[in-house]
């Protein structure tokens, strides 16, 4: 697949895009977006499709696509339950730094140095959008200017053009909208990524038309790219492997089977977060309702003179006395109270019960979007009341794993090719922390009941305790013991122990 053609639709029309769309509608946590996609809330006028019947008529008729009344101003809340699942889906995945181990010293440095460039917050950033938006894709950027090593940027499945070889990623083409140079004109770089090569390509066009390919150097932000592509506006990689990965969030796509893009936690609960919109907003709404309401005489309404419109400030509590004959009689100027009743028990239960068919329809436990209860629990405990939630972690670990591998296999090869780092590529392992630590008075427990069992020798209870040392500082603390407690010759301690 080449490169779009002047003058494309843009962006390119799909079923996947249009999930996408609404995915990140529900994602972004703003009402605007919500209002956008399942049908206008403008108050002028209402649109078609919101009577119609069909697709596009159920989705317009959701309650965030009934239209406005004529008339009156939008008042619809929004929870952002949607992104604080995608949040949760992160932290349980990334909340801490994965480990990267291996035999090779030289390799075991640059992982480190990848991670203190930031390796770790692009891998929480990456979850995060994937639990969003069905999928992510990781991209190794290298430049001697800005950095000695390569790293990592994510991007977003809207922004991509993914070309599948055997259910594998074989080519895409990621584009991104740059700041408005000139006026009425929407400057877009698109680059395809491919074995070997990296195709860029600047278009000027407008919100919905790719327009025509321009030089580069016709935008600032894309001028850059004119010092290392050729004459065919290509770089290079000096690698053979593809400088982008593609990592989906869960298979398989239950609204396409055939379809290897990924799909979105928020899957399958949209309706119900629609619900959930309508039944706090209700809940809002009954509490402005709730509100203390005098009816009085018109002349008692304040106007701006003469020929003008009278008014009331519904949330003043005391008036102004004012001249007139107050009675109970049909003579009488009558004051009248309203104060409605708030079904506030009603509401916060139907709340709860939708907040708890979200997160649980969603692969999550409750517990793992509360607060918890306060008191202190045991790994163990933690992993027996969220085991939904860690039943989808370890699902979604199985995904990252292969393309993180792949990911950082790529950037060895760019840092060997680009910046002379001469690093042999070695076995290295990926490892997901679940997040969740043992006490140190837990741990303490343990290895207590283990050796008065006699199940686990010194080192073994070393290790349990301190599960972060390496195997050097075990053998140090073990020579220590044995020296301490006279128990026989303490080993060797060596002299990079750090102890």
């Amino acid at each position: 697949m080449a490169l779009p053609a002047n003058n494309t639709p843009w962006p390119p029309p799909s079923n996947h895009a249009t999930k996408v769309a609404e995915w990140s509608a529900w994602y972004s946590g703003d009402p605007d977006q919500l209002a956008t996609f399942y049908g206008s809330q403008a108050p002028v006028s209402n649109r078609p499709s919101q009577y119609a019947g069909g697709v596009v008529g159920r989705v317009a008729r959701w309650w965030w696509g009934v239209p406005v009344a004529e008339g009156e101003q939008r008042t619809k809340l929004h929870v952002p339950l949607a992104a604080d699942i995608c949040g949760t889906s992160a932290d349980l995945l990334f909340s801490e730094s994965v480990k990267l181990t291996t035999e090779s010293k030289t390799l075991a440095a640059m992982f480190a140095d990848l991670q203190e460039q930031g390796l770790d917050a692009r891998l929480h950033e990456g979850a995060e959008v994937a639990a969003g938006l069905g999928g992510v894709y990781l991209r190794s950027v290298w430049d001697t200017e800005v950095s000695p090593l390569p790293w990592t940027e994510v991007a977003h499945p809207d922004g991509a053009i993914p070309e599948w070889r055997g259910g594998r990623l074989h080519a895409v083409s990621l584009w991104t909208e740059l700041p408005t140079h000139v006026t009425g004109t929407v400057h877009r770089l698109v680059e395809r990524h491919a074995p070997g090569y990296i195709e860029y390509r600047l278009y000027a066009g407008t919100g919905s038309n790719l327009g025509r390919v321009v030089p580069l150097p016709e935008h600032p932000d894309a001028a850059y790219l004119a010092l290392v592509v050729n004459d065919e506006g290509v770089q290079l990689t000096g690698i053979g492997r593809l400088t982008v990965r593609h990592v989906p969030n869960m298979l398989p796509d239950r609204q396409d089977r055939r379809s290897i893009h990924g799909r979105s936690d928020l899957q399958g609960v949209e309706p119900f977060l629609d619900a959930l919109d309508e039944a706090y907003s209700s809940w809002w709404r009954d509490i402005r309702q709730a509100k203390g309401r005098l009816h009085v005489p018109a002349q008692y309404l304040d106007t701006a003179g003469p020929g003008t419109a009278a008014s009331v400030d519904l949330d003043r509590e005391v008036y102004v006395p004012v001249q007139g004959v107050l009675g109970t009689g049909k003579d009488g100027l009558l004051i009248q109270a309203q104060q409605f009743d708030i079904r506030w028990a009603e509401h916060k239960e139907t709340c709860e019960a939708w907040t708890t068919k979200i997160i649980e329809s969603a692969g999550y436990s409750t517990q793992s979007l509360s607060s918890g209860t306060g008191g202190a629990v045991t790994a163990a405990e933690v992993h027996s009341h969220e085991r939904r939630s860690y039943m989808t972690r370890g699902k979604k670990v199985r995904y990252w794993t292969p393309e993180l591998r792949q990911h950082l296999q790529t950037q060895v090869e760019l840092a060997n090719a680009h910046m002379g780092a001469g690093i042999k590529l070695e076995d290295f392992k990926v490892e997901f922390s679940d997040g969740v630590q043992e006490s140190a008075m837990s741990l303490a427990q343990t290895a207590l009941a283990m050796r008065n069992a006699e199940a686990a020798s010194i080192e073994t209870r070393v290790s349990l305790v301190n599960p972060d040392w390496d195997q050097t500082a075990v053998d140090a603390e073990v020579g220590k013991i044995l020296a301490e407690t006279g128990q026989g010759e303490p080993l060797p301690v060596p002299d990079d122990a750090g102890l």
